[in-house]
């Protein structure tokens, strides 16, 4: 029973999460407009949400590692074509 109650809190605080995430999509991507229509510069709240938003779900490079085989030093190949033309 305890197992049951905690996959369902595990998967409501994921649904929350995303409901979160999702108005902070939103907010990001709102485009505010003066009385004259003219549109108006990001706030620093938007790009707040968009920066939460980014490192939510674009992978972070810093976090990203290439490894060779066997997870040993990364082997780079450099080959080199001669040019057959003899014209």
């Amino acid at each position: 029973m305890a197992q049951g109650n905690a996959h369902r809190d595990q998967k409501r605080t994921v649904a929350q999460a995303k409901l979160i995430l999702n108005r902070f999509r939103k907010e990001s991507l709102k485009i505010y407009k003066d009385e004259q229509g003219n549109e108006l510069p990001i706030s620093t709240n938007q790009i707040k949400c968009g920066e939460i938003v980014l490192r939510k779900s674009v992978p972070d490079l810093k976090a990203i590692e290439h490894t060779g085989g066997d997870g040993g030093p990364l082997q780079i190949s450099v080959v080199q074509f001669a040019n057959t033309d003899t014209e």
